[in-house]
């Protein structure tokens, strides 16, 4: 699910025939790195996995072709103008160049940490919670869909390994 900062979204623990458990409603705050991977390192499998990757990333010729689709693909269905394509593949083709220079294992050090973030919501009642914890959808889509349910409990957020925390 892609969304905006700032969105008002209600938090789900889970939903058992016509009853909804909810952690309550809050804020989506964005992507951000949950702190149980304080203290974490990647393994050098994993970094290894991950500068496969750069380096296939590397070996496109004239650039990044995928990225090149996903912007063809936006100009035929009119989402963005062909100008704008062009505008945005020149950025592409400039960044791609730019990151080739870096070096591969820092490269997939930070894609590894930009692999492990999650949507993070601050909750009405201070607490936060992270995207693997929880099912997450705006209040705008829960309204349409609410009347299924007759019931709705709401539940203590977790606490073992979890994130859930008063917020300072």
């Amino acid at each position: 699910m892609v969304s905006k900062r700032g969105l008002y979204v209600i938090a789900l623990q889970r939903t058992e025939g016509q009853t909804v458990y909810s952690y309550g409603t809050g804020v989506y705050v964005g992507i951000e790195l949950p702190p149980w991977y304080d203290g974490f390192e990647p393994t050098d499998v994993e970094l290894e996995a991950f500068s496969r990757e750069v380096m296939a990333y590397d070996a496109q010729e004239g650039g990044p072709q995928a990225d090149y689709d996903v912007i063809n693909d936006a100009v035929a269905q009119g989402r963005i103008s062909l100008d704008e394509g062009m505008d945005l593949k020149k950025l592409l083709y400039e960044e791609w160049t730019i990151q080739r220079e870096r070096p591969i294992l820092e490269r997939a050090r930070e894609i590894f940490w930009d692999s492990l973030r999650e949507p993070k919501i601050m909750l009405d009642n201070g607490g936060i919670i992270y995207g693997s914890e929880c099912h997450w959808l705006s209040v705008t889509e829960w309204f349409s869909i609410a009347h299924q349910y007759t019931a709705s409990v709401m539940v203590a957020p977790p606490t073992e390994n979890g994130s859930w925390k008063e917020n300072s």
